[in-house]
């Protein structure tokens, strides 16, 4: 089983949160239910809770997902605002380097600049 992420948004109170459950197997033989939760987009805090085996592990992750589902938090993918949507001159060229500017005819190269300042005796 994978991990499961849930989340709870409501733009109306500003409100912006996710919770991951998972289970892990531990160094020691023991099962973890791990638990993060917090704000979409920042940090999260983190809780680990072993357990003695998988089955009992996997129940109370099923019990905490019961309780946050009960408490207005959702399953599925959330659909985030596109960065430049609109704004197709700057999405085509996002990604792709500039190509090198045209080289100056009235600039000195640098070889040239360098012997001209030995030749003057300055540094």
């Amino acid at each position: 089983m994978g991990a499961i992420i849930l989340h709870r948004i409501d733009p109306a109170l500003n409100m912006r949160r996710f919770y991951r459950l998972d289970v892990q197997p531990d160094l020691f033989g023991f099962w973890c239910l791990v638990r993060e939760w917090g704000r979409l987009g920042q940090a999260g805090q983190v809780r680990i809770v072993s357990y003695p085996t998988k089955d009992a592990a996997e129940a109370a992750l099923q019990q905490l997902r019961k309780v946050k589902e009960r408490r207005g938090y959702a399953a599925g993918a959330i659909r985030e605002r596109q960065v430049g949507v609109g704004r197709a001159d700057e999405n085509a060229t996002a990604g792709r380097l500039k190509p090198p500017p045209e080289a100056d005819e009235s600039a000195t190269p640098v070889s040239e600049g360098i012997a001209h300042r030995q030749a003057s005796g300055s540094c």
